[in-house]
């Protein structure tokens, strides 16, 4: 009895556990639940994650600022003129503010980068990051590079947005 519980639990864990979630935060009639890819755990942090992306809702993340996040957004739509403009706000922002000045500094690394070698620099950079965490590294260095993705998804949820909004015309 018990070796049969056992085989059980071991077939259960090892199906991959996906939710759907309804999400209707657009005008769409067609509406189809969105799967949640449980792998990483169905943490506070993983459903913000997936709600803020898969939604035009604002949900803070770990070492997000919203303020930052805004220009993120705004540094996104505009063009090469506006981006510099932007950038010249955080600098004064990040100078002006003792709001986490590591992440700050993130925000501001990512738009230099982003002007000197063009929006693909935010999936390259995301892709680079990933393997990192994959790889062995320390719990503190898993933090910060946590960290970095999350603010990086603000560049590619804003460059998500303007894509779907052309399509929605």
């Amino acid at each position: 009895m018990v070796k049969k519980k056992m085989r059980l639990l071991q077939r259960s864990m090892e199906r991959p556990r996906t939710t759907s979630l309804w999400l209707n935060c657009s005008s769409k009639v067609n509406l189809k639940p969105i799967p949640f890819d449980e792998s990483k755990g169905f943490t506070s942090d993983e459903l913000r994650r997936f709600v803020r992306e898969n939604t035009g809702i604002y949900l803070s993340l770990p070492g997000c600022v919203k303020e930052l996040d805004k220009f993120a957004i705004q540094f996104m739509k505009g063009k090469k003129d506006e981006r510099k403009k932007v950038l010249k706000k955080v600098e004064e922002f990040l100078k002006n503010s003792d709001k986490e000045p590591a992440s700050g500094k993130i925000y501001r690394t990512i738009m230099e980068k982003i002007l000197e070698k063009g929006d693909d620099f935010i999936s390259a950079e995301h892709e680079r990051v990933k393997k990192l965490l994959s790889s062995k590294v320390s719990e503190e260095k898993k933090k910060e590079l946590g960290i970095r993705i999350n603010i990086l998804q603000t560049f590619q949820l804003s460059d998500k947005q303007q894509k779907t909004q052309k399509e929605d015309l």
